[in-house]
């Protein structure tokens, strides 16, 4: 059950390490990287505070297909490719102000329901990104404000 790497591949799965922000990505490297070393997978568990169990899945994922990326990527979308450009264009024209106006819009023409939370991510996923409004006097009052400034000035 020994993993044998060569210097490149080594070099490689270092430098993929340092650059990984995400953690499930980073432990099977490391895993491999220690197992390559002959460190035990008691001790690779203890050293990465995971279980042996999911240790010795990583290691042999990486032995059965290079595998280092969880698979859990989600679902397929519930919209379809057409319905998906007609929302985007839809979106890119109009301003809501909360993911609930764009679940009732997408209940309403598509007839798919959607969570808040997995339309948030679709959203994000197809590069929608929240815009807090920016707050405006209600009553505003040109001359009104003209002489609250001269009299600031005074």
């Amino acid at each position: 059950m020994q993993i044998t790497l060569t210097e490149i591949e080594k070099k490689t799965l270092e430098s993929r390490h340092r650059k990984e922000r995400d953690s499930r990505v980073c432990d099977p490297m490391k895993a491999v990287l220690l197992r390559s070393e002959s460190w035990s997978i008691k001790a690779i568990a203890q050293a990465l505070r995971l279980h042996p169990e999911t240790v010795s899945q990583h290691l042999k994922e990486w032995r059965g297909e290079q595998k280092l990326t969880p698979m859990n990527g989600g679902l397929q979308g519930k919209l379809t490719q057409e319905q998906t450009f007609e929302l985007d264009a839809h979106l890119q024209e109009m301003s809501y102000t909360n993911v609930l106006g764009i679940g009732a819009l997408i209940k309403e023409k598509f007839s798919v329901d959607y969570t808040i939370s997995g339309l948030t991510k679709w959203l994000h996923a197809h590069d929608f990104r929240c815009k807090h409004m920016k707050p405006v006097p209600a009553k505003l009052n040109p001359e009104e404000q003209q002489k609250l400034i001269e009299k600031y000035r005074n």
